[in-house]
């Protein structure tokens, strides 16, 4: 969980990586957030950061309560928002690794730098702090990270997902805990981060609406301690979040229109009896399920999941369930991956489709390998394969009339 640490942007080296001491300014004359560290958000990187503290309570609280229930969170993630999939779930836990406090405070000059820092929530925040700053006032940040919540696994397909994941981008591989306070005052103080927790509670300190954006208690988050297998209690909210981005798995073709009924001609009666015969390893029904959430039949459509359940129909010996399967690496382009799954439903049943999709797949590596496959859904009177036979045993001489369709 390294990688959580070390990409977070330079600018917010007063959270993360600097040492204890004086909080480290971002001056009047600094770039912005983005053009200091070269880096801006980006939603479609394998792997990105986001402080989530800036959140509005409920959805921090979302968060906190998904990460706290130990399963890898699901969400719908972009630069400027950051969506809970509750009833998503991705295969993994979370185990917590307890740190040392470590104090830090980021304190940003203006409300560009604020909404830079804090894209999630910080145009609520810059809005506030401008409406209530004057000439020589800056905006204070103060943490206490304890420890990180660390995924299980780093890497997800979408087809790997579970559940109804309609949006899902991301998952949230790791997070930071501990607690935080926001303010504002002189541009010349140097605030450290009790002064800043401190800020708002002892009558007559300075006033701020932003004082009231808080979690946690620094004073509970001293017991913390390296090696503690849970963060001390008023010291458990989440920071920051490392995001993975899904990795496309099978989902990446639209699929509406590639089956047809030849798929789903023969199976069980509605989606409650498919899953039960899919749960009893029936192949067939893993099959027809899958082309419902495929084709959206009956239920929410959810190419991901349908497709991992096509594969698991294959895996079942449902050939049907194969050759399907086949035709979607077909149409990607990944043969490597189609041969295997067209020779299986191929060779054990001779299945039209499987076979002419072996067939063009081996006509893109060696042809003459092709003759055979193709010859065998001429033989189930699939017309166009009996042309292609006769294309490569014959290159350059055109196909007869009988076998042009």
């Amino acid at each position: 969980m390294n990688s959580l640490l070390s990409s977070l942007p330079v600018a917010v080296l007063g959270m993360v990586l600097a040492g204890c001491g004086a909080a480290e300014l971002i001056r009047k004359d600094a770039p912005s957030v983005a053009d200091a560290t070269g880096e801006k958000c980006d939603p479609n990187a394998e792997s990105t950061n986001a402080f989530v503290l800036d959140l509005p309570p409920e959805r921090r609280s979302d968060v906190e309560l998904a990460i706290g229930s130990k399963n890898l969170t699901v969400v719908s993630f972009t630069c400027k928002e950051l969506k809970i999939l509750k009833t998503c779930k991705a295969a993994g836990t979370y185990s917590y690794r307890g740190t040392s406090p470590k104090e830090r405070v980021l304190s940003l000059e203006s409300a560009d730098q604020i909404r830079a820092a804090l894209p999630l929530g910080g145009v609520g925040i810059a809005a506030t702090f401008e409406s209530e700053a004057s000439a020589g006032t800056k905006f204070d940040l103060g943490l206490v990270i304890v420890g990180q919540q660390v995924g299980s696994a780093s890497s997800f397909s979408a087809a790997e997902l579970t559940g109804n994941c309609m949006g899902a981008t991301h998952v949230i591989t790791g997070a930071k805990m501990g607690a935080f306070a926001m303010g504002t005052s002189s541009k010349a103080e140097l605030k450290t981060a009790a002064e800043i927790f401190g800020a708002g509670v002892s009558a007559g300190s300075h006033s701020s609406k932003l004082t009231k954006t808080r979690d946690g208690s620094l004073e509970a988050c001293s017991a913390a301690e390296a090696g503690a297998d849970e963060p001390p209690k008023s010291c458990e909210a989440v920071l920051a979040v490392e995001l993975t981005k899904l990795s496309a798995g099978l989902g990446t073709v639209e699929v509406d229109d590639f089956f047809g009924i030849l798929y789903g001609d023969d199976g069980c009666k509605d989606g409650k009896e498919c899953e039960q015969q899919c749960n009893e390893g029936e192949g067939k029904g893993c099959r027809m399920l899958g082309i419902s959430l495929i084709l959206g039949q009956e239920m929410d459509k959810n190419i991901p999941r349908g497709l991992q359940l096509l594969n698991k129909s294959c895996d079942l010996g449902d050939v049907r369930g194969c050759s399907a399967l086949s035709g979607m690496m077909l149409d990607e382009g990944r043969y490597d991956e189609g041969i295997p799954l067209a020779e299986k439903a191929c060779n054990i049943s001779n299945d039209a489709d499987a076979c002419f999709n072996l067939g063009l797949m081996l006509e893109k590596k060696d042809p003459q390998k092709a003759i055979k496959p193709y010859q065998r859904a001429c033989a189930a009177d699939v017309k166009i394969a009996c042309k292609k036979v006769e294309e490569l045993r014959n290159p350059g001489k055109p196909a007869t009339e009988e076998s042009n369709y």
